[in-house]
């Protein structure tokens, strides 16, 4: 979506204050997804059964490695969320959706485990350092749906809400090349990936739902500009 208005750009630095809160936020953005996502990784490994929802030509997809550092970026780009989500409430409605996302994810770990269908990769290999990060903080199970590309399309689909055309096409651009990166490191198969995608997307219409009339949408130079504005409204 685009803006008529010419006051309001895409990005701006946090005061101190907007800084503790976005800190205090994340910190409990990730006290939840590690309680539920790492509690669902060890009771997956307890059930007696597991599905393989991978297809045949999956197989053929290449591994490479070193698009781990395409997907390790979901880290920066949910950070970037400190600088473009210029409300609390808002921040506070982005916090509520990823956590329900996250319980969704629980749940569905649980109910449909999922197995990854690749061949397994030979750890003894020399695989790029990137490659080894991403594989040492990605748990065992919890594969369907995809929660890292869930967290990406999201994110994508919020920040897209108050970009200009230029930046909301970089944005799913952004995730669209997650996703890749997640089947060329062989994370995650494809149907994991189509239903994060559409997690994600039921995550947008709460977003656009939620707080009508309270989104803000960029203005001016269509990609954006980092400069400072006025300090979050509550």
């Amino acid at each position: 979506m685009t803006s008529d208005s010419p006051t309001t750009s895409v990005f701006a630095w946090p005061t101190p204050a907007e800084l503790r809160e976005s800190i205090k936020l994340i910190f409990i953005f990730l006290l939840f997804f590690y309680g539920f996502y790492g509690s669902a990784a060890y009771l997956a490994d307890l059930l007696p059964y597991k599905f393989n929802v991978g297809f045949d030509f999956e197989q053929q997809i290449p591994f490479i490695p070193g698009m781990a550092a395409v997907y390790l970026s979901v880290g920066p780009m949910m950070l970037l969320s400190v600088f473009i989500i210029r409300r609390e409430a808002e921040m506070q409605r982005l916090l509520k959706i990823l956590c329900v996302q996250i319980l969704i994810g629980f749940v569905a770990f649980l109910v449909f485990p999922v197995e990854n269908s690749f061949m397994a990769t030979d750890k003894t290999a020399d695989l790029p350092l990137v490659y080894q990060i991403a594989d040492l903080i990605n748990l065992k199970n919890n594969e369907l749906p995809s929660l890292h590309l869930c967290f990406a399309a999201t994110m994508a689909f919020v920040y897209s809400s108050k970009s200009g055309r230029g930046l909301s096409v970089l944005f799913q651009v952004w995730a669209l090349s997650i996703a890749l990166a997640t089947l060329l490191i062989h994370e995650h198969n494809l149907l994991d990936l189509v239903a994060g995608y559409g997690l994600a997307w039921c995550g947008a219409l709460w977003w656009h739902k939620s707080l009508p009339g309270e989104i803000q949408y960029a203005a001016g130079d269509r990609f954006g500009a980092i400069q400072r504005f006025p300090n979050r409204q509550e």
